[in-house]
């Protein structure tokens, strides 16, 4: 089960693990949004289930950390990408065999993409996902951080927007039926197309504002979960524009629950704030992308190469060097022959 955190009772809110699932986190920046989806997604990598994430802020590297940023207390997952990479961002091609096919949960770092690369990257990987070929053995989960990103309801980001939004439409509205679950995460409901947002069958709201976004959800709300009552809504949403950080409501019809509300329960892993993401370093344990230390013979070895090296170019210049003197003068010389010969003849 996953301990998503406990209502004011004290009692714990748990849900199954079931990656297939589709699930919006909604709240306002600082209320704690990607910090209850990362408490989802560490139970999700506990169980074994293959984790994609798709992250183009740069603060996912935390699930390598322990909760106090010790980097030997982390999950052993590879980052792809950005400032704290292993390795670099792979093609999307391989990075979605790699989750579908191999199994292998992974933070794809595009924080430091332009636009236009980061959607066509994004719309690439959600169709090869789709594509033929790329059935997950086991249900995988995908966590889309700041999903107007990819799925935006209007406007234009760059040339790729459509073409990104509707990959991932359609991985929300069919991937279920291959295995494919997906979290998205948003500070604006209204910002996310409700052909996405309205596919979600569990919603963790947090704080929320907007106008907008109270009416986003009020649509929600009439695809899944009709039943609830006016009073309960008004209360809801009268506690959320003063939500504290990590205090919100979970309606999971799709799960069974209703309509809780809750506590977010501690992380054991980092959520890097933004000076953090500047400052440390989040090295694993174990990387399967780290080059395997060198040893003394190896480092003599590679001296030696470089001593060769250097001594082979050397002695190419030097060789040049006395090569076109001796043009030089073999052209002198006959010079003079010539001259001598000429005189003779006169």
């Amino acid at each position: 089960m996953i301990l998503l955190g406990h209502n004011p009772q004290g009692d714990p809110i748990l849900l199954p693990i079931e990656p297939d699932q589709k699930i919006a986190v909604v709240g306002i920046s600082g209320s704690g949004k990607s910090y209850a989806a990362g408490r989802m997604v560490e139970d999700w990598l506990a169980c074994g289930v293959p984790v994609g994430i798709l992250d183009p802020v740069g603060i996912w590297w935390g699930l390598r950390c322990g909760a106090d940023g010790n980097p030997n207390a982390g999950i052993q997952i590879p980052v792809l990408g950005g400032m704290h990479a292993d390795a670099p961002l792979p093609e999307p091609e391989v990075a979605a065999h790699s989750l579908a096919r191999l199994g292998q949960s992974s933070v794809f770092d595009l924080s430091e993409y332009k636009m236009e690369d980061l959607q066509l990257w994004s719309a690439r990987f959600a169709e090869n996902l789709m594509g033929p070929g790329n059935v997950p053995e086991s249900p995988a989960h995908i966590i889309l951080e700041e999903a107007p990103i990819f799925v935006p309801q209007s406007g234009s980001l760059s040339k790729h927007n459509k073409r990104c939004r509707y990959a991932f439409a359609h991985l929300a509205r069919v991937g279920r039926n291959r295995g494919y679950g997906l979290t998205v995460i948003t500070q604006r409901a209204a910002a996310v197309d409700k052909n996405v947002l309205t596919q979600c069958g569990s919603l963790l709201l947090l704080r929320i504002a907007a106008d907008i976004d109270r009416k986003a959800i009020t649509s929600w709300i009439a695809e899944n979960a009709a039943g609830i009552t006016k009073e309960a809504y008004d209360t809801m949403l009268k506690e959320l524009s003063e939500a504290k950080p990590g205090t919100g409501w979970l309606w999971s019809p799709q799960w069974g629950g209703g309509f809780t509300k809750l506590t977010v329960a501690p992380r054991r892993t980092l959520h890097p704030n933004a000076r953090q993401r500047g400052q440390l370093l989040a090295p694993l344990s174990w990387n399967p992308y780290s080059p395997t230390p060198t040893s003394a013979w190896q480092h003599i070895q590679q001296v030696g190469k470089w001593a060769l090296r250097g001594s082979l170019v050397c002695g190419g210049i030097a060789l040049a060097w006395y090569g076109i003197k001796f043009v030089l003068y073999a052209l002198g010389t006959l010079f003079l022959l010539s001259v001598i010969a000429r005189g003779k003849k006169r």
